[in-house]
This record gives structure tokens, sequence and C-alpha cells, in this order.
């Protein structure tokens, strides 16, 4: 990588320590090298489409698992995660076959949206990419769930997932509440407080 070897090669020459290292990668403002203050990644960790814009799907778990740690506490058992888990995403890809919009009409497909345009519809497609709306689950589980409703998702997550990640949709259920876009930005909220405690930033700037 080119900008952690010019990093090297700065740092060799002036000294090298955690506080050099801090300046150099707050100096640097290529898009490749920028490190976000809280404010911009908190508005890109809830609007971005996470899913696709992140090149590998493994980028994605590793975040996702770094959460899981870190939402464990001494209550939890210990659990060591050794099979395989797969990004989920809890509103489906393909959410106009079986979920309703919130005013329980139909979704518009998106490929028939230019002769029968639909907002709502656009404004969940906005959503259903982005980190509050997914979440790790097992292969076999992830196939299971695909395109059912919530309800019938959460279920299965109860039976078969012991991930901390993964209370939350049950904690849905129980308080009679279901899944939408309000819930998914609910979410990703909830799940960057834990991200800047894992990473802060180097300049300094608490969770929202």
């Amino acid at each position: 990588n080119r900008l952690f070897v010019s990093w090297m090669a700065r740092l060799n020459k002036d000294g090298i320590s955690r506080e050099r290292l801090h300046e150099r990668m707050l100096a640097e403002e290529s898009d490749s090298g920028l490190w976000p203050d809280d404010a911009r990644l908190h508005e890109s960790w809830l609007n971005e489409p996470l899913y696709r814009r992140l090149y590998s799907r493994r980028r994605l778990e590793y975040i996702l698992r770094r959460i899981e740690m870190t939402l464990r506490t001494s209550r939890h058992e210990r659990v060591t995660i050794e099979s395989g888990l797969t990004v989920e995403h809890v509103l489906p890809q393909e959410w106009t076959k079986h979920w309703r919009l919130p005013d329980g009409s139909k979704g518009v497909p998106s490929e028939e949206r230019l002769t029968k345009p639909s907002p709502d519809s656009d404004a969940r497609d906005r959503v259903l990419q982005t980190i509050g709306n997914l979440t790790l689950l097992t292969g076999p589980l992830n196939s299971t769930n695909q395109n059912r409703e919530f309800e019938y998702k959460v279920r299965k997550i109860k039976e078969y997932s012991l991930l901390a990640l993964n209370g939350y949709f049950r904690q849905r259920v129980e308080k009679g509440k279901g899944w939408d876009e309000d819930a998914i930005q609910e979410r990703g909220r909830k799940l960057f407080k834990q991200a800047v405690r894992i990473w802060p930033h180097p300049g300094g700037g608490g969770a929202r």
C-alpha cells in the first residue's frame, strides 16, 4: 500500500512514535488516506450503502464481528464463534415480494419505477444496504430467512443465534415493534456508538 509506505518513510525520518503516527494520519487529505472525524463517519455510517461500497464482504463481516465482541458483557456466556458467518439483510434485498410499506401498500420493484414512481419504495431502498439493516448469521440460517417477513426471521434467530448482535431484534419483537426505515436508522445509531469506541479518532471526539 503506497500510503503506508509513504507514512513509514516519513516516520523513519522524523522518528517513530504513536504521537507522530497520529499526526501523520490526521494530516492526510487524500481520499484513500483521510481519517474521517466522528461527524463525517456518523453521516456515512447511517446513510452510505456500505454493503455495496466496501470492496470485500469480509471487511463488513469483520466490522460486525468486532461490534459483536463489544456488545458482550460479563453477563453473557463466553462463546467462541467457530462457524462461518455471512452478512444478512434483515430487510431483504428483494423486499417487495413479501414486505409491505409502512402504510400497508405493496412496494414497487426498482425495475418498474420508471413507469410507476414510488417515493416510499425509493426511501426504503436508500436504507436497504446501510449497516443498520445488516447482521451476521450462519450461511444455512441466512438461506432459510432470505426474503421472509421480520417476525419469521426473528423466530429463527431466537431459535438458532447466540450472538449479542441479534438480541436487538428479539427485543423489538417482544415490544411489539416491527422493522422499517426508522428502525434501521435507530439501530445504525446504536452500532455507531460501539464503532467509535472500537476505532476512536486520533484527534478525539466521542460517540453521539
